[in-house]
């Protein structure tokens, strides 16, 4: 009996010992346990971080997309520079070329140009500068004296071999010009066009360009201007082929000729 008691308390003594060891346990290790909003809060930012990661990585994979394309787009840049740097001074050289008349004609206005007062001509650009003053009244009507030497130039550009030459009558102005010189010189323009056109040279060879400041009246006025006393005037008459292009041209009308 005494035997059976003392086996009794062993085992209660073990018993104790071991719930007294595990409460230690829990006491000395408090991490071991975790609240439930914790765990549920760490699970939410986890959750956010990855989708986060997600974004960033698709927004990584965007721009490594755009850069591939930017790539792309400065390479063929860099294919048409050098294209360009090949055919600007093909294009220069052409337009020089299409600048100038005929020798034979060139010859002709040059020497037409040296007799004639108030008529200059470039050879260099096959350009022709008119001094308004000089063939025009103080209107826009030609005077009777330039008839002939008018007439002598229509004929030149008239020729077999400037046949295929557009006629670009320009007039140009000062930064003093005002509204009603400006109209005046376009006026002069459109009736040396008519004139030409009188002499044969058909209407879709010719055409008129007007540019330049205009200042306003009472500008003029202040500075003693008189547009209509006017002598600075002056235009300039170039020859240009077919296909060379002009803004605001009608396309080519005449009939192919071979």
């Amino acid at each position: 009996m005494l035997q059976s008691m003392h086996c009794f308390r062993s085992a209660i003594s073990r018993t104790s010992a071991t719930v007294w060891c595990g409460a230690a346990a829990l006491l000395l290790c408090p991490g071991c346990l975790v609240p439930a909003s914790r765990m549920d809060s760490c699970q939410a930012r986890y959750h956010q971080l990855s989708e986060k990661n997600k974004t960033l990585q698709t927004q990584i994979a965007n721009l490594e997309a755009a850069c591939r394309t930017l790539e792309a787009e400065r390479d063929q840049s860099e294919q048409e520079l050098v294209v360009l740097d090949k055919e600007i001074p093909l294009l220069f050289a052409k337009r020089r070329q299409l600048a100038q008349p005929q020798s034979a004609a060139g010859s002709q206005l040059k020497t037409l140009a040296v007799n004639t007062a108030g008529l200059d001509f470039d050879p260099a650009s096959g350009a022709l500068t008119l001094k308004s003053e000089t063939f025009f009244r103080p209107g826009t009507e030609l005077k009777a004296a330039s008839g002939e030497p008018l007439g002598a130039l229509a004929a030149i550009l008239n020729q077999p071999s400037l046949q295929r030459h557009r006629v670009l009558i320009v007039t140009n102005g000062s930064s003093s010009e005002t509204l009603a010189t400006h109209q005046r010189s376009l006026q002069r323009a459109l009736a040396l066009q008519e004139f030409f056109h009188g002499w044969g040279i058909e209407k879709y060879r010719l055409g008129v360009s007007n540019y330049g400041h205009i200042s306003r009246g009472y500008d003029a006025a202040l500075s003693g201007h008189d547009p209509i006393q006017s002598d600075a005037e002056k235009m300039k008459i170039f020859l240009l082929k077919e296909d060379f292009p002009v803004i605001g041209w009608d396309t080519w009308k005449a009939p192919n000729r071979r």
